[in-house]
């Protein structure tokens, strides 16, 4: 088979969650084309759900340092590697080199709401709870993605900002959020916490101004 084919069986692969023989694949098709980004930024992404965050690192890095990187869907993919890399990087508790590499991605990719996602991630995974809401409050300025005010939620209930919780799961309801059943779900649940006068007043707030 050619690269081509090889890089969308590994796609049908991963769907059908035979992770195993997807990397086997993916590394079939970068072995046949080594200069195409797309088939290395899955491969490595396959490679972190299989735990082997090692492995992603060395083929993010690999996709990174293509010159004149091609792919399949003629789409850019450069963004997405360092964001995954910078993920991996952060899993592994290599925590300077990741900031480097994301903070790298928000430069050239302030749009991208994973950009704010990862680097709330590293502020997490380094105990800094307070930037890593900071992080995401940035992000949702920037893209205003529904889905960062759903992080944002989930940030304030581990510091156990119940009222700002409730508030923002309200606000990515606001937002045009996919997904309203969980949001109600998870407002239901932070309501059984917090007071029972509490009363929401956060219509046409925008969290950015705080």
């Amino acid at each position: 088979m050619d690269a081509k084919t090889l890089y969308q069986e590994g796609l049908k692969l991963v769907e059908q969650g035979k992770l195993e023989e997807a990397i086997s694949t993916f590394t079939k098709a970068k072995e046949a084309a080594p200069m195409y980004t797309e088939i290395l930024l899955n491969l490595g992404v396959v490679l972190m759900r299989s735990q082997r965050n090692a492995e992603a690192i060395i083929v993010f890095e690999q996709a990174r340092a293509i010159k004149a990187p091609t792919s399949f869907s003629g789409k850019d993919v450069a963004g997405d590697v360092l964001i995954n890399l910078g993920a991996a990087l952060t899993v592994t508790k290599k925590f300077d080199e990741a900031a480097k590499v994301l903070g790298q991605a928000k430069a050239e990719y302030p749009k991208t709401p994973a950009v704010y996602q990862n680097l709330s991630a590293l502020y997490a995974a380094r105990g800094d709870q307070d930037n890593a809401l900071l992080c995401i409050k940035e992000g949702i300025k920037q893209t205003r993605d529904p889905e960062l005010y759903i992080v944002l939620a989930n940030i304030c209930v581990k510091m156990k900002k119940w009222r700002d919780a409730n508030n923002m799961l309200v606000l990515a309801g606001h937002a045009g959020h996919k997904d309203q059943a969980m949001i109600d779900k998870k407002i239901k649940e932070i309501r059984k916490i917090i007071p029972s006068d509490f009363t929401v007043t956060v219509a046409g707030v925008d969290i950015t101004d705080r």
